[in-house]
């Protein structure tokens, strides 16, 4: 009986880590800059961003320091920073993609910049590939990255 509740939680788990594994491997399609919108937040808790609506997961967005080239150079700079795992995925003028990584887990977070140079912001979308609560993480991430950037200048 004991080895029959061992194996079926040792399946039950492995079940569990694969499907995180595979969540956590898979890039979102919907991850850009779409009408001068990032993609919505998923319904899961994990993320934040400065274009929703939604009060207790928005964060304000960035003000420019300069102009759009000085602001994106600054930004580049306190990315590469951040104290802790992060891998630039693509960069154009007005967009920057970075995955953040957990150091123990490896949980991947997709952080996206969108250089808004109309209205002289940068709008941010930090969200979780994986799971549903991330402690907070992305909030934090966002709060270190904002100090990190207003110091900047």
């Amino acid at each position: 009986m004991l080895k029959t509740i061992l194996i079926i939680g040792l399946f039950i788990f492995t079940a569990i880590a694969l499907v995180l594994f595979l969540q956590n491997s898979r890039v979102p399609a919907d991850l850009g800059v779409r009408a001068g919108l990032l993609a919505p937040l998923p319904a899961s808790p994990n993320a934040v961003s400065s274009q929703t609506d939604r009060k207790n997961r928005q964060v304000p967005p960035l003000p420019f320091i300069g102009d759009l080239q000085q602001t994106r150079q600054t930004l580049l700079q306190v990315i590469e920073s951040y104290p802790g795992k992060v891998q630039l995925i693509s960069a154009t003028d007005t967009y920057i993609h970075c995955v953040f990584s957990t150091a123990w887990l490896r949980f991947k977070d997709d952080v996206e910049f969108f250089l808004d140079a109309e209205s002289k912001v940068i709008h941010f979308r930090s969200a979780s590939r994986s799971g549903i609560s991330d402690m907070g993480m992305n909030r934090k991430r966002y709060e270190t990255l904002a100090a990190l950037y207003q110091r900047a200048h």
